[in-house]
Parts: structure tokens; sequence; C-alpha cells
């Protein structure tokens, strides 16, 4: 048997005792198998280790068992990588002008969004509807839709969202910066990565300021 592993942590495990009732040579050998019930994990090591034991008679009628190590592949250690599914999330915005999202344009305004950090070795890459310079455009009737974001490593993504000014006229546009927090954590269950979000109005991560959603608010006059 052995104990539940733990991510970079040694497990060690046993058999139950073998009995022997006659004088002979028995060889075992020892495999994993299993692992691949478990969400993405596999076993790198490709190990196979061979135990003969030869077991002889006193001629008293006791036996005895004496193990050799006879042949092995790979290492002593059975390894396994658990690789986890990257993590996805989407963020939506809703435009109003004058209280109203009905009726607005599809790329009538635009919108940026930058990446602020990232957990150490990790990238926090812009989402799949951003253009190169990090902006998204408004799609009909005010609706604000950045695409997914996907995170390939554990911890917190932190990016910030403002409005475009682009000084149209007639227009008076929303100063305000939101900032998006995705909590990203393993679930082995799932075998993947899940991520959780949380929004701030501004750019401090005060729970004061967390709100439910993005929304820029512009007047016409």
């Amino acid at each position: 048997g052995a104990d539940k592993a733990t991510r970079g942590v040694k497990v060690p495990f046993s058999f139950d005792k073998i009995t022997f009732s006659q004088a002979g040579t028995y060889e075992f050998t020892i495999t994993e198998s299993g692992y691949s019930d478990e969400p993405n994990v596999s076993n790198t090591s490709g190990t196979a280790v061979t135990y003969t034991y030869t077991v002889t008679d006193d001629g008293n009628g006791h036996l005895t068992a004496a193990p050799v190590q006879a042949s092995q592949s790979g290492t002593n250690a059975f390894v396994n990588t658990y690789n986890p599914g990257n993590a996805t999330a989407g963020l939506t915005a809703v435009k109003t002008v004058n209280g109203e999202s009905k009726g607005i344009a599809a790329d009538t305004f635009t919108f940026g969004i930058e990446a602020v950090s990232a957990p150490q070795g990790a990238a926090a890459d812009l989402p799949a509807n951003a253009a190169d310079d990090g902006t998204v455009k408004n799609g009909a009737d005010g609706t604000i839709d950045f695409g997914a974001f996907t995170f390939s490593a554990e911890g917190d993504y932190v990016y910030r969202v403002t409005e475009v000014n682009e000084d149209k006229a007639g227009y008076s546009y929303d100063d305000t910066t939101y900032t998006v927090v995705f909590h990203v954590s393993d679930d082995p269950a799932q075998g993947a990565l899940v991520a959780t979000r949380e929004i701030y109005k501004g750019t401090a991560q005060d729970d004061t300021a967390r709100v439910d959603a993005v929304t820029f608010a512009n007047t016409y006059h």
C-alpha cells in the first residue's frame, strides 16, 4: 500500500508479506498501473523492477527466502507527471449612452485591456478578442466581449480595463478604471486548472471597491 501522493514528495510503498510453501526460485516484476485513470497523469520513468527470491530448505523442514534484485529498467522510483489542462475564463462588459445600451451601433467605442501582473514564470496573455494593442470594440447594443482568457499556471492574474477616449464630438467619456483579477488554482478531480474572477472599480483590490460587472457610461449632448 501507499499514502496519497503529494507533488514533489516521494511516497514510499510496500507489499504484504509473501508466503512460500516450498523450495525453489520465484520471480516478481513490479510495474505501475492505474495512473491512466487519473486525469492528465502519466508515468514518465518507464520503471520495471524484477526481484528474484531463492527459497531453500535446510533439511529440517525450515524454508529460508533470500531476495536478490535480478534485473531493472529505469530507476527504483516510479515517477508520475501531472500536467493539468489550462484554465479558461471570459469577461464581458456593457456600454451605455445616456443610460441606455439599446441602439448603440457596433464598433462605435473602443476599450483597452492591459496585463498588470502574473505569477512568477507565467504570462498574463491578452484575451482572444483583443487586438495586439489590447483594444476591443463594442458589439451591437453596447455589448463588449473581451473573449476567452487562457491560463497555464496557478496563481493570480491581474488586468486593468478602461475606455479609450476618442474625443468624438458630443460625447463625454467614462474615465473609470476597472481591475480584474483571475484566481487560478488546480482541481485534481478534473485534472485541470480552474479560474475564478473578481472585479474592482479602481486600481485598489479592496473589498469595498468590488463590483459585479464592468460598465462604462457615456453621455451624449
